[in-house]
This record gives C-alpha cells, structure tokens and sequence, in this order.
C-alpha cells in the first residue's frame, strides 16, 4: 500500500490494472498506535481510476494503481479515517482560531 484514504487507495502491483476494472480490496491496518501485534481487516470493493508503470531498479514491472473505493461500510470507513488521523498525528489539521 502506497496511500490510503477514506475515498480510495493507492497501491503498487506487479501487473497492470485496466482504468474502469472493478476490484475487491482487502485492508490490513495495525489496530495498535505502535503499528505492531493485531490487524484490523476490511473489505470492500472500488473502481480502478488509474493505472502507472514505475520505474524500478530491478526488471520486474511495477504499477501504481488508484482505487476509488464503491462499496465500504460506515464503520470501515471510520476505522480507515482513524487509522489515517493516528498514522498522520495530526500533521494535516486545520490549526483552530
């Protein structure tokens, strides 16, 4: 996993993806703040939105592929939102005035 959002998911694959491919997403996030012991798993389904070969050092081809998330359940979504907020520390909030 590259990036992840509430909206979606950026990951690296070792195959390319079509634009408009509909897949199904598994998420393995660290239910712990150390990021160590159990993981929380989510499922949920998206649409490829875009689909980039990398360049790699090594001869394997490598893809970036963005999912847009269409089908996630509220308290998924929250859990991915917490995760975020945790992994981030607060790093992108709106300072309050």
């Amino acid at each position: 996993m590259v990036n992840v959002s509430t909206a979606g998911i950026l990951c690296e694959t070792p195959a390319r993806v079509e634009p408009m491919s509909r897949v199904g997403v598994t998420l393995l996030l660290p239910e712990s703040e150390d990021f160590s012991g159990d993981r929380l798993e989510i499922e949920c389904e998206g649409v490829v939105i875009r689909s980039e070969k990398k360049t790699t050092q090594t001869s394997a081809p490598l893809y970036h592929i963005a999912v847009y998330f269409t089908q996630i359940d509220d308290q998924d979504r929250d859990l991915i939102a917490r995760h975020v907020e945790r992994d981030l520390g607060g790093v992108n909030q709106v300072p309050e005035t």
